[in-house]
């Protein structure tokens, strides 16, 4: 900004009050001026002339790139390839709440034996009670229990259900391989 003239008035902390600077913006409101003040060295600064000021741009009420639609499922638009072939998605896994660290290792385990092929559960690292449950809730694995109704002496399998989830879910990842 191209300021001409600016005139400093320096004040004591006694003599400068709310009612003094109200008075000195009224004023400059009234000249068309801008006022500075700065309160820690009390020093007023009046630049005239310059008390037009651009307009605020007007609010927007939509985003950049159109309106914004929170509730849709619809996720056909993100399927389209970058500059580069790439495609990226927000769209949710498959499996949904996603699996853990113990529910997705014991997953992959099971899908290399198949389904209906049975496995003792005490012989698996990070597969307890809890895992086992989870995965049960979900319908990927049946379980069959041995008399005394150890946990150890349990036999799992994978279910149909839980193979074409863990498809899904690999088709998902390689198709959006960003995730």
């Amino acid at each position: 900004m191209n300021v001409t003239r600016a005139s400093e008035l320096p004040m004591t902390r006694a003599s400068f009050r709310q009612a003094d600077i109200e008075r000195i913006i009224r004023a400059a409101e009234k000249t068309g001026a801008t006022v500075q003040v700065d309160l820690r060295s009390l020093v007023v600064t009046i630049f005239p002339g310059t008390g037009l000021l651009p307009k605020p741009a007007p609010p927007l009420h939509f985003t950049p790139d159109g309106k914004e639609n929170w509730g849709s499922e619809d996720w056909s638009d993100t399927d389209t390839p970058d500059a580069m072939g790439r495609v990226y998605s927000n769209a949710p896994e498959p499996i949904q709440p996603p699996l853990d660290f113990r529910e997705k290792d014991m997953m992959e385990r099971l899908v290399a034996l198949g389904v209906g092929n049975r496995v003792h559960s005490s012989g698996h690292r990070n597969f307890g009670p809890s895992t086992q449950n989870k995965l049960l809730d979900r319908g990927y694995v049946e379980v069959t229990h041995q008399p005394g109704n150890k946990f150890n002496d349990d036999e799992i399998c994978l279910t149909k259900k839980g193979m074409a989830d863990w498809k899904a879910l690999k088709d998902f990842r390689s198709k959006y391989w960003s995730l």
